[in-house]
């Protein structure tokens, strides 16, 4: 239930990402989605272990960091954009 809570955040993630390699931006992606998963692998170690939330802790860290790569990729491309047309 958690995670399916998170799947607009995947979508709009690999929507922006199509947009950003259509303006020609390539390596940004890639540098979201690391960053994402290093912040997932630290929150599963925080909510698991320290929290003992268990199956829920995990959830919950993929879930942030799924919103954490589409808010810096939207973010991203909005800013890179607007500095494009002017």
């Amino acid at each position: 239930m958690i995670t399916s809570i998170g799947m607009p955040f995947i979508f709009g993630y690999n929507a922006v990402c199509g947009m950003l390699r259509g303006m020609g931006e390539s390596k940004r992606p890639l540098e979201f989605i690391i960053v994402a998963a290093v912040v997932n692998i630290f929150l599963d170690i925080l909510l698991v272990a320290a929290f003992k939330l268990d199956v829920v802790g995990t959830a919950i860290a993929t879930m942030l960091a799924q919103f954490g790569s589409f808010v810096a990729a939207f973010r991203y491309m909005y800013v890179n954009s607007a500095n494009k047309l002017h």
